[in-house]
């Protein structure tokens, strides 16, 4: 049976263990999944409806960039950006280097 996540107080010390050393599967209860809808919906609705809004590395750049504003978008293409480097080290990660670098070390259109 997988850990269970109800809540942030379900993210503990002893649970990170068993998922990361120990290898036990983790999954997110019908609850937690859509209070995460719901407050990522509460977030895009206020990005989308304040246009001077800065919230480091989502309307604007990381690090030395940070200055930088990023127009909607340049946001819809900083997020497939991220989504695919989140993808890349999955397959990495599950699959190893050779797919991930198949998969992955390509332009995205091809």
């Amino acid at each position: 049976m997988p850990i269970e996540l109800a809540s942030r107080a379900d993210f503990t010390l002893a649970h990170f263990r068993r998922a990361a050393w120990q290898g036990e599967a983790v999954a997110f209860t019908k609850p937690a999944l859509a209070r995460m809808a719901e407050t990522r919906g509460q977030f895009l609705s206020l990005i989308e409806s304040d246009p001077d809004i800065t919230i480091y590395g989502v309307t604007s750049g990381y690090g030395q960039h940070a200055r930088l504003r990023f127009t909607p978008d340049e946001r819809e293409r900083l997020a497939a950006v991220l989504s695919r480097a989140v993808d890349a080290v999955m397959t990495l990660v599950k699959d190893g280097l050779d797919r991930a670098m198949t998969e992955f070390n390509r332009a995205p259109d091809d």
